[in-house]
């Protein structure tokens, strides 16, 4: 579905070139306790997947969430296989405005992933529904990218553990410390693999340039 127009206008499709789709930004010191209480919020957070499409949505080039979500399943992806918790995080909290602040973002929001074993995040970019309140197109794909301004970072609450691994782009992360950050360009193409033993969690952080 997406391969030709990704192909041509996100980014370099080819695998066996190599990039710098996953950009390392530092590693941050967030506290046990509040690690703690963000994997306990995530913990009580409604399981969701990658395959259901919501009554009313129509996979096509006016509702990308919906067709990523129909070419999931076409490819063999199910809601067991990629079932995942996930929530907003609106407690206020002073080390999570620091990181805001220091960040520089506008409008920014936090959101929290639970991964169990034996579940992906299947191959896909984020459309930012969140900041945007309606269904991206294809044809406002090229707007955004030229302004440029959408970030999203994510931040690893535990050290790496087998068979937790991310792809962005072409570059593959794993052997992360707690409190690593990365970040990528917008509508950049990843995944997210547990083929391990341990729930992976994980906060990002998506905003606006200030």
């Amino acid at each position: 579905m997406l391969d030709a127009y990704s192909a041509e206008e996100l980014w370099h499709m080819d695998p066996m070139i190599k990039g710098h789709d996953a950009q390392f930004i530092s590693n941050i010191n967030i506290s046990p306790n509040l690690a703690k209480r963000l994997k306990n919020t995530v913990d009580k957070a409604k399981t969701i997947d990658s395959v259901t499409v919501y009554p009313g949505d129509t996979p096509g080039p006016n509702n990308l969430i919906a067709w990523m979500k129909k070419d999931n399943n076409q490819y063999g992806y199910t809601k067991e296989n990629t079932s995942y918790q996930q929530t907003e995080y609106i407690n206020k909290e002073v080390e999570l405005e620091n990181l805001a602040q220091q960040l520089k973002l506008n409008n920014y929001y936090f959101i929290l992933n639970k991964l169990p074993p034996g579940r992906f995040l299947p191959w896909h970019f984020d459309t930012y529904h969140r900041l945007r309140q309606t269904p991206l197109t294809l044809g406002e794909i090229k707007d955004l990218k030229k302004k440029n301004n959408i970030r999203r970072y994510i931040v690893f609450l535990e050290d790496w553990h087998w068979g937790h691994f991310l792809q962005i782009g072409n570059d593959v992360v794993a052997n992360w410390h707690a409190g690593d950050m990365y970040t990528w360009d917008p509508f950049r193409f990843h995944l997210a693999v547990n083929a391990g033993i341990k729930y992976r969690y994980t906060l990002t952080i998506t905003g606006l340039i200030a």
